[in-house]
């Protein structure tokens, strides 16, 4: 499990924050996300999270809304299809080097199966770099749906007048 933190900019989609995972608890991936004080809008996840965990008998979506975040599933989609929405993002998308570094190290290490005697491509290999391309690939899904005003408070900026 990856996490991306997103901010959009008009156009532009902004990847402030990762978190590389591996093997924690979804607690703590919310700990963590709650000690950084962003302001949070929704939390979008991939269609597995409403599966029922074998453990809990409750769904990631379940948990995380119990955990006072707002949920959003992702649709199932084609995975070409999401790898072509990811492609035609990444032109918008800015990256915080510092903070994201093994997002991006994640994304230069992504590859495909190819078949040594034909030279066909197939799809993803799925290692670890196939998370970060995955976070991307739902963010390509979902990119234009997010926005800066749906965490629910209103951001009083300051009243700048001249005299």
């Amino acid at each position: 499990m990856r996490v991306i933190c997103v901010q959009r900019a008009s156009s532009e989609v902004r990847i402030i924050d990762h978190i590389p995972g591996g093997g924690i608890l979804l607690s703590d991936y919310v700990a963590e996300l709650e000690a950084k004080k962003y302001r949070y809008g929704t939390d979008y996840i991939p269609h597995d999270g409403r599966a029922k965990q074998s453990g809990t008998g409750k769904s990631t979506e379940e948990m995380l809304a119990a955990m006072g975040r707002r949920v959003h599933v992702i649709p199932v989609a084609d995975v070409e299809e999401g790898i072509r929405g990811a492609a035609q993002l990444l032109p918008r998308v800015w990256v915080d080097k510092g903070r994201c570094s093994e997002w991006m190290d994640g994304m230069k290490r992504y590859r495909r199966h190819i078949n040594k005697e034909t030279g066909a491509v197939g799809g993803p290999v799925h290692d670890d770099a196939s998370h970060d391309a995955d976070t991307t690939r739902y963010l390509g899904a979902v990119a234009d749906q997010m926005s800066n005003d749906e965490y629910g408070d209103k951001i009083n900026y300051p009243k700048i007048g001249y005299r």
